[in-house]
């Protein structure tokens, strides 16, 4: 979200602080972890289920199903 306008009517650091707590309302991937996705399927495919995964990667369950219905799996 762009904050347009906002720095001629606010502080610098306040807009700082509103653009640092917005960001973290929201989960936008900036690069993907291809090394980390390699390693859930390969999880994946030897039969392991996503909460087993997850506990081994270190993820939420949550967010392992979504990397393996992001890659097609």
């Amino acid at each position: 979200m762009k904050y347009r306008n906002a720095a001629t009517v606010m502080p610098p650091e306040l807009l700082r602080r509103i653009q640092k707590y917005h960001e973290g309302l929201l989960y936008v991937p900036s690069t993907r972890n291809l090394q980390r996705d390699k390693e859930i399927l390969a999880l994946r495919r030897r039969g392991l289920a996503a909460t087993q995964i997850a506990k081994q990667v270190h993820l939420s369950r949550r967010r392992v199903l979504q990397i393996l219905r992001h890659t097609g799996e």
